[in-house]
């Protein structure tokens, strides 16, 4: 029914854009999830038209599965304007790429890099450029799998939150090329630094075996003044760049106001790397390993 309704919202303006990414499900498969993008009745539409297990995934199968499964449905090829894809280099080589093939189907169906995963794919190469920040960023999914992962310690961490009142939030699981998940994972962190070291201290004196020698390794690892202030700092700075992420996948974006968010990000990185934003993040984290002395004392609040 819904590529029935694509079809039918086609008939007006024809051109389409062809968006395809790939994921593996609960049963490991490896699925090519296909959505088309067009314009309709002054709206942009994003609509899926299926989700297909590829026991292949050459760029030659690729691209051959892409083009039956849009001519299938009833649309004509040669009138897809644009292909969207991440940097994988399948998809994307100049040559030989899925991109490539396709466009020599249809030569006005140019190529276009998902710019939410061009814009992670930055990021993350700046910070593993950093060796210090690339180790804070080992840490953040270390402590969601140790406390979240454990109905015990998952208790634990709730009951600390509420011995101080405040409102229960659940730990972040983070997701390498999702940069909004970052921020939420290391936001919740920040947010919940006293909870957490809370736990981290109660299990470290209580547990046994690699959990306890963990969490004493987290722990002391969060208690230093460095990787204090690179989770006040790089919030800040995450925070600045999820605010464009979340942009450049908002269904209304058009392509005039583009730069101006660029730039306005750009501007804000810049004001993060000055002596006048600097001062206050470093004040942040000296208050919050003050903490550190106080949660020492306060573990019992996880017993």
């Amino acid at each position: 029914m819904l590529q029935r309704t694509i079809v039918q919202e086609l008939k007006s303006t024809k051109c389409f854009a062809a968006l395809v990414d790939e994921t593996k499900g609960n049963s490991k498969k490896e699925l090519l999830v296909t959505l088309l993008i067009y314009f309709d009745e002054g709206k942009v539409k994003e609509r899926p038209i299926g989700c297909y297990h590829m026991k292949s995934l050459d760029a030659e199968s690729l691209a051959n599965f892409i083009h039956d499964i849009v001519t299938r449905i009833g649309l004509d090829w040669n009138y897809c304007v644009a292909q969207f894809y991440d940097g994988e280099s399948v998809r994307s080589r100049r040559f030989s790429g899925v991109q490539a093939r396709l466009r020599a189907k249809s030569p006005q169906a140019i190529y276009i890099h998902c710019l939410p995963n061009k814009l992670n794919l930055v990021i993350a190469s700046c910070v593993e450029s950093v060796g210090s920040v690339g180790s804070f960023f080992s840490l953040v999914p270390t402590l969601y799998t140790i406390i979240s992962n454990s109905n015990t310690r998952h208790q634990l961490f709730v009951e600390a939150q509420k011995a101080v009142e405040q409102p229960v939030l659940e730990l972040e699981r983070s997701a390498a090329t999702r940069w909004s998940y970052w921020y939420r994972s290391v936001s919740k962190v920040r947010l919940r630094y006293e909870c957490i070291l809370a736990v981290l201290s109660a299990v470290s004196e209580g547990a046994g075996g690699e959990a306890r020698a963990e969490a004493a390794g987290l722990q002391k690892k969060m208690e230093s003044f460095l990787d204090i202030f690179q989770l006040h700092y790089i919030e800040a700075i995450m925070r600045a760049t999820n605010s464009l992420s979340q942009q450049l996948q908002a269904v209304d974006l058009v392509i005039s106001r583009l730069r101006t968010l660029i730039q306005a990000t750009r501007s804000r990185l810049t004001d993060l790397h000055s002596d006048a934003s600097f001062v206050p993040h470093f004040e942040k984290a000296s208050e919050s390993s003050r903490v550190c002395d106080r949660t020492r004392n306060r573990s019992t609040c996880c017993e």
